[in-house]
């Protein structure tokens, strides 16, 4: 801040913002008289000894609080969040999330209905040395030497139990991180049996070397999950109700393959989605871990009493969308072929990347934002389908908690 001299002599001086308030030269007919304090805040003159503005009301021995983003005041607790002069809720980091990892991208947001963001989201890539498809050493970038694979995570924190936005976030990290040193790593899955998946015309029935390495990463997000409860530094943004901090996950690894065909191994807990959208098939990728009436039936959280994945691998035909989802989304856009229409639209407006994701979540919350909302998406290509593709997985009758697309 700079205050301006006058023509009364005073002398131009610039005021900082440091733990001491600024001291200016006060002047009578040129001679400095007294050492005036000036308020970091509002910028006005307090008598020497003076400890409160009173212009503003300012402590005078400290920084000046943040201006509301809604009325300009500087009334932000710095604690709650909340502008002490208006009321308005200050925007969080968390409120509104970009990630962009290249082909994998993810934004995540509020919405317009609740005050905190607990949905979490975490993606990343590798050159793997494993082939995924069969869990033998590959020792490069892959069988085709091409393009790395994809791991996408989103998680969707449970808005009734205080402490799921850490339990989310967690869980998330976690799985992501858990997936992609063991897609780095041979030893992660050589020699681990693997699980028998197939059944479906587009999914060749074969090992799925991914399982354990699945389950090991559902095993870590668990762990975070749990470990929510037990955090002292952990914010807890709404009265206890007693229930544990818990969230759901979906896990996505993607990996291209020669001849433009893409692999999709997918593990999920709970009800958040992947769907892939490509030019001649639109499908949804997973089921939903609900009762009849809707509720939850498994979970991530020290509560849970069943965290084990179901697994999926399709292998389908690019170019295409993966979209991993929260019900922010989802519950707009439930159906495959209603997801497809969306795609193409946004597309054919000119979104891609990034900018596709946020069109996704903006459209989320032009329906009423009434949940979070987040989406990870990974893109080979613009090319979208119209159809409504098979049904989604029914996982009811599946004893090892496996399912195909």
């Amino acid at each position: 801040m700079v205050m301006n001299g006058d023509d009364t002599g005073r002398s131009t001086a610039a005021t900082g913002l440091g733990d001491e308030p600024a001291a200016v030269p006060a002047t009578v007919d040129g001679a400095v008289a007294v050492d005036a304090l000036v308020c970091a805040s509002c910028g006005e003159e307090a008598p020497p000894g003076t400890t409160w503005c009173e212009a503003c009301g300012h402590e005078l021995s400290t920084e000046p609080k943040p201006a509301c983003v809604s009325c300009g005041e500087r009334e932000v607790d710095p604690d709650e969040g909340y502008c002490l002069s208006c009321g308005y809720r200050q925007p969080r980091e968390r409120d509104h999330v970009r990630l962009d990892e290249g082909p994998v991208v993810a934004v995540s947001d509020r919405g317009r209905r609740h005050h905190d963001n607990e949905d979490a989201v975490a993606i990343g890539t590798v050159a793997p040395v494993i082939d995924v498809r069969d869990g033998h050493r590959d020792g490069g970038a892959g069988p085709s030497g091409e393009s790395p694979v994809a791991v996408l995570v989103v998680c969707d924190g449970v808005s009734s139990t205080a402490g799921s936005a850490e339990a989310s976030s967690r869980a998330a990290q976690a799985a992501c991180d858990a997936l992609l040193v063991g897609l780095s790593d041979p030893g992660a899955v050589e020699g681990a049996e693997a699980a028998t998946v197939g059944g479906d015309p587009a999914t060749p029935a074969g090992p799925m070397a991914l399982a354990p390495l699945f389950e090991r990463a559902v095993e870590a997000a668990q762990g975070e999950a749990a470990g929510a409860a037990d955090d002292p530094t952990a914010p807890d943004t709404k009265p206890d109700d007693g229930g544990s901090p818990s969230s759901t996950l979906v896990s996505v690894v993607v990996r291209p393959l020669p001849g433009g065909t893409v692999e999709l191994s997918t593990a999920w807990v709970g009800d958040s989605r992947a769907y892939w959208v490509g030019p001649d098939e639109a499908l949804r990728l997973t089921g939903d871990d609900h009762e009849l009436q809707g509720g939850l039936i498994r979970w991530l959280g020290a509560d849970s009493v069943d965290p084990t994945p179901d697994l999926a691998r399709a292998v389908v035909g690019g170019p295409g969308h993966l979209v991993v989802c929260t019900d922010g989304l989802w519950r707009y856009v439930a159906e495959p072929a209603e997801l497809a229409a969306l795609l193409r639209r946004l597309v054919e407006e000119g979104r891609s990347g990034v900018g596709l994701a946020e069109a996704l979540v903006s459209h989320a919350n032009q329906q009423g934002g009434h949940d979070n909302i987040t989406v990870a998406l990974w893109s080979s290509d613009h090319e979208v389908a119209t159809g409504d593709g098979p049904p989604p997985p029914d996982t009811s009758e599946t004893s090892e908690r496996e399912a195909t697309p």
